[in-house]
């Protein structure tokens, strides 16, 4: 389950999000009292993680 923190490492970097997403994001991040950029870090790492979760299950349906 995604879960909301406030701690993390900052490394700059510049990406681009389309206008309609970053006003949901603002938003979630104004709801939850983080910044933008913390929101971010933690919604890539959960997509990160979640994707390696699937990975490992079509591997195991596999027999790999």
């Amino acid at each position: 389950m995604f879960r909301i923190s406030k701690k993390y490492e900052q490394i700059p970097k510049t990406i681009r999000f389309s206008e309609n997403l970053v006003k949901k994001l603002e938003k979630i991040a104004k709801e939850n009292n983080i910044s933008f950029n913390c929101l971010i870090i933690q919604c890539v790492e959960y997509a990160l993680s979640d994707m390696g979760n699937e990975s490992e299950n079509k591997n195991k349906e596999l027999n790999v």
